[in-house]
């Protein structure tokens, strides 16, 4: 019998591993925790906050911005029921899903 010093894991080796194997484990609870982020408005509206939901606002936000002050687009919150959203709101929505985010980011 022979071994193949190739295929054989020091100590080092396996302590890589398992520091990868901890950092991809907080990277897919990360991206389910971001995902799944609410935030409430000072209207007490509240709001999926995940990264592709703040994507979304962005579009709305552009036009609002270019409308009347005061102006509403029509918005699905994050209990499904349907809101009429001005650009004050979105903005401070927006801000508030990026404060949590960036509290979400960062491993501990």
């Amino acid at each position: 019998m022979t071994i193949d010093w190739s295929r054989v894991k020091t100590a080092a080796d396996k302590e890589a591993e398992a520091v990868l194997a901890a950092r991809e484990a907080f990277k897919a609870s990360r991206a389910a925790a971001v995902a799944a982020i609410k935030v409430t408005s000072s209207l007490g509206r509240t709001f999926d906050g995940g990264e592709v939901d703040t994507q979304r606002m962005l579009e709305p936000i552009a036009v609002l911005k270019e409308k009347p002050e005061g102006s509403t687009t029509m918005w699905v919150l994050a209990d499904n029921s349907v809101a009429y959203v001005a650009l004050p709101e979105f903005l401070e929505v927006l801000e508030l899903a990026g404060i949590e985010k960036t509290r979400l980011w960062v491993q501990p």
